[in-house]
């Protein structure tokens, strides 16, 4: 899915990750909504941004730090960025 998404085939990385769920639900819900950012289906997106914020309140304070915990690649890092931006998840810098 990160392979797929990092070379922006959206459609792909957002069937793979419904389909097969690779992340614990929370980073399910994130990557989800970030990945539907990227070609801007924000109203898809709502329910994931929903239950991000519901799982963690102060998602977007510590989003960055988590994203980059997981992730060492920073261009993946930003495209996730630049998703959950587009969907309303606005990480703090």
């Amino acid at each position: 899915m990160i392979d797929q998404f990092s070379r922006c085939d959206c459609e792909t990385a957002l069937a793979e990750t419904r389909a097969h769920r690779p992340f614990m639900s929370f980073w399910d819900d994130v990557i989800l909504a970030a990945v539907l950012g990227k070609p801007h289906r924000i109203g898809e997106a709502r329910s994931q941004v929903d239950r991000v914020i519901d799982h963690k309140p102060d998602f977007t304070g510590q989003a960055l730090e988590l994203i980059r915990r997981g992730l060492k690649v920073d261009a993946v890092v930003d495209d996730l960025i630049d998703g959950l931006r587009t969907v309303g998840l606005t990480p703090a810098p």
